[in-house]
């Protein structure tokens, strides 16, 4: 499934996402259980950085083991 079709964006995304591109962080994926004992910058960061909308359910569970991991 793609990333956008399981947390379709806002208008207001939408737009955000024009402007900023990949630089926009879908807000629910920092919502997960594995990111709750972190700041949320540090998440978002994290899910910026490392989670692609093509590959997002394995990028986020590569990332989650790794926070699991510390």
């Amino acid at each position: 499934m793609s990333l956008f079709e399981d947390f379709p964006l806002s208008e207001l995304d939408r737009k955000a996402r024009q402007v900023f591109g990949e630089h926009v962080v879908v807000k629910a994926l920092a919502q997960q259980a594995a990111f709750h004992r972190l700041p949320r910058y540090v998440s978002e960061y994290l899910i910026a950085k490392y989670v692609r909308p093509e590959s997002w359910q394995d990028d986020l569970a590569k990332v989650e083991a790794k926070i699991k991991e510390c």
